[in-house]
């Protein structure tokens, strides 16, 4: 849509308006914008251009790139924007509908649902298919162990959802050339690539205690506080999963009962030799 022109707009009325059209809320110096079903976080830069995009005819009116700053200026001082929205909603959007994991009900999407994890896949789809390759790769990658596939299963199934009652580090531990990369892949193409950070962890397998204690602190639900460069003092709690791949073991530097009960290990025990690997792979698991 867009919001209109008339004359002498005044930027409050476009910005009211620009609140009418797109609904969002503004959560510390980010946001949250409705599109496609779900709450997507945005900058302040992609707030500017949402504007620029929906009330095109109002700036060309104007004839001033500072009615776009000015609209921004009101938005952010807008009360009825800045909430404490509720994001234990334990649902996930899906291309096609919005489902409820709670009582696993298929909504229809709309507005009032503050969902913020978005899967790139339909559901209706996703229901007609036995997903055979990924049953195969699994097979493949546990030597048949039903167990370790069930494992996978409930880790992959922790990783797409918003609940975090887990309290889970998931770990893919084990051979050169196992699996553990492509599994990795396959959750990641799940997300929306800037919901997605994949960081280079040095020496993951020797963990000193103050990686240990931020990590029980970000999986445990507790509240995080610390210093942003060039900005504010804040204080958070973790929204974040955790999937890593190693080919060594964990040392840590004592015995930590609470750290080993939130680590979920799934051992990857064969190396694929060169002429029995499928480099389409990846591309067939994301296809189903």
């Amino acid at each position: 849509g867009r919001v209109g022109s008339g004359n002498n707009i005044t930027p409050y009325e476009v910005a009211q308006g620009l609140i009418q059209t797109i609904p969002m809320f503004c959560i510390r110096k980010g946001w949250l914008v409705y599109q496609q079903g779900h709450y997507a976080l945005k900058s302040s830069e992609d707030i500017k251009r949402i504007i620029m995009e929906v009330c095109r005819p109002a700036v060309e009116q104007c004839g001033s790139a500072n009615f776009v700053d000015q609209i921004f200026k009101i938005l952010k001082t807008e009360p009825r924007l800045f909430i404490r929205p509720d994001f234990n909603c334990n649902c996930v959007a899906f291309d096609d509908c919005v489902l409820d994991l709670d009582r696993w009900e298929v909504l229809v999407p709309t507005p009032e649902i503050l969902v913020t994890t978005h899967l790139r896949a339909s559901l209706g789809r996703g229901e007609r298919t036995d997903c055979p390759e990924f049953k195969r790769f699994l097979a493949d990658v546990t030597l048949g162990n039903p167990v370790l596939q069930e494992r996978i299963w409930q880790a992959v199934g922790y990783l797409l959802v918003p609940d975090q009652h887990g309290k889970a580090i998931i770990l893919l531990q084990g051979r050169m050339h196992s699996g553990k990369s492509v599994l990795v892949n396959v959750v990641k193409r799940c997300f929306d690539d800037e919901l997605v950070a994949a960081l280079s962890v040095n020496e993951f397998d020797r963990l000193d205690r103050t990686a240990v204690s931020v990590l029980k602190k970000l999986t445990g639900s507790d509240s995080i506080s610390g210093d942003v460069k060039f900005g504010d003092y804040l204080q958070f709690e973790n929204s974040a999963k955790f999937l890593y791949g190693s080919n060594h073991v964990v040392l840590l530097p004592n015995k930590d009962a609470a750290f080993y009960d939130r680590l979920v290990v799934i051992p990857f025990a064969r190396t694929v030799p060169l002429n029995e690997r499928d480099f389409q792979l990846e591309e067939k698991l994301n296809a189903e």
